[in-house]
């Protein structure tokens, strides 16, 4: 992860106003979001060599964040985070104590 942490790369996602998201060195449960997607994108994208152009693979790699977003169902929400969000939003106080 260190290629992250070059100033460079910072000042990339600084000029698209992307906030930074990393853990200190070899603490990755620090960010553990972060390590959960990209472990099951890993598994489920397998060999991203198998792409003949870079539009093929950023093509994957939309359709498998839309699915991660949308469709896998979440264990600790137990439903996808675009629902939560979606019933997040239109809850009361009360019903956001009970949420998960």
């Amino acid at each position: 992860g260190s290629e992250y942490d070059s100033q460079d790369f910072i000042d990339l996602i600084n000029s698209l106003n992307i906030n930074i998201s990393m853990s200190r060195k070899a603490s990755p449960w620090e960010n553990g979001h972060q390590e959960s997607f990209f472990g099951h994108l890993k598994l489920e994208a397998a060999d991203l060599n198998r792409f003949d152009t870079d539009g093929e693979l950023i093509e994957e790699l939309c359709r498998m964040i839309y699915y991660y977003n949308h469709g896998r169902i979440h264990s600790k929400l137990k439903m996808p985070p675009a629902e939560y969000r979606q019933k997040y939003q239109n809850s009361s106080k009360e019903d956001i104590k009970s949420m998960p």
